[in-house]
């Protein structure tokens, strides 16, 4: 579903730039199910290079559609999202120390180019917060200093209120393996979700995937379960339940999680279980038994 309808929204953007279809994107209310923003899908499947062998190939698909439409921010932050995943190709998964001088030169001339896109996108149209918002994966990248990802990030929610995508990688900018130190991450949730506790679960979800993270961090549940609970009143998202059952399950509240199954029965969202159907099936049986 995600993907048809993030196709469509780019063969209508890349046809004619001033389509209605535009300005709805950019709309806050714009969303999928589950709260996820449909310019936030678009972007994804826009700066797709579809395989890793075919990033030239991706790379003159980008450059025509900037070239058809030189004013178009949604290309040229569509384009910058490409050459940051095109300068980690570059750089490789691999330790800092294992990566070739040829590869660091890649990685910063092509973040470079993001960057420089980015930048003239902000001035194209300044309303588009995927201008900030992907800047903050360059301030990840090349150790930009705080004060300037908490710009960014305001930037990006003053044109889109509650604009997830910016807290999302801001969070992941205060892991501890990036720009932050233990107790950034917590201290910045409680921030926000001063706000509006929806942000509470929202910060989590973004550092949850991380190797160790249970021991790195220290979230509160009671926190992290009000947090579910505030975003379900607006929403009846199965891809949420989801995430709630598998969080409630992790943090050892064993009676949410088997609540939230019976409700799920076998809807599950493969990118909420990374893939594990065998645990939520596992969880699944444990409810239907304990009715």
């Amino acid at each position: 579903f995600k993907q048809k309808t993030a196709y469509e929204i780019g063969v209508r953007l890349v046809g004619s730039e001033m389509c209605i279809r535009d300005r709805e994107l950019l709309s806050d209310k714009t969303r999928f199910p589950d709260g996820e923003p449909k310019l936030d899908v678009f972007y994804e499947q826009a700066s797709s290079s579809e395989t890793s062998s075919n990033w030239p190939t991706a790379l003159t698909r980008q450059n025509r559609w900037v070239s058809s439409y030189p004013r178009s921010a949604r290309a040229k932050i569509a384009r910058a999202r490409f050459y940051i995943s095109y300068a980690w190709n570059a750089r490789g998964s691999g330790y800092s120390n294992t990566v070739k001088e040829e590869g660091w030169k890649l990685f910063r001339e092509r973040l470079a180019l993001a960057e420089q896109d980015l930048l003239q996108a902000q001035k194209d149209d300044p309303s588009d917060p995927y201008g900030y918002v992907v800047c903050i994966t360059i301030a990840m990248a090349n150790g930009w200093e705080r004060a300037k990802v908490d710009a960014l990030v305001a930037k990006a929610m003053a044109v889109f209120p509650n604009c997830d995508s910016a807290i999302s990688r801001e969070a992941y900018y205060l892991t501890p393996r990036w720009q932050g130190e233990r107790g950034d991450v917590e201290r910045f949730a409680d921030q926000w979700s001063a706000k509006n506790k929806a942000y509470y679960s929202i910060v989590w979800e973004s550092v949850q995937g991380l190797s160790n993270i249970m021991d790195e961090t220290h979230f509160s549940w009671a926190k992290l379960k009000a947090s579910y609970e505030a975003r379900l009143k607006d929403s009846t998202s199965e891809i949420l339940k989801n995430r709630y059952a598998r969080d409630a399950n992790r943090f050892g509240d064993t009676e949410t999680a088997l609540r939230l199954m019976r409700e799920l029965k076998n809807k599950w969202d493969p990118n909420a279980w990374n893939n594990n159907k065998e645990q939520f099936n596992q969880l699944r049986q444990k409810a239907d038994l304990s009715k």
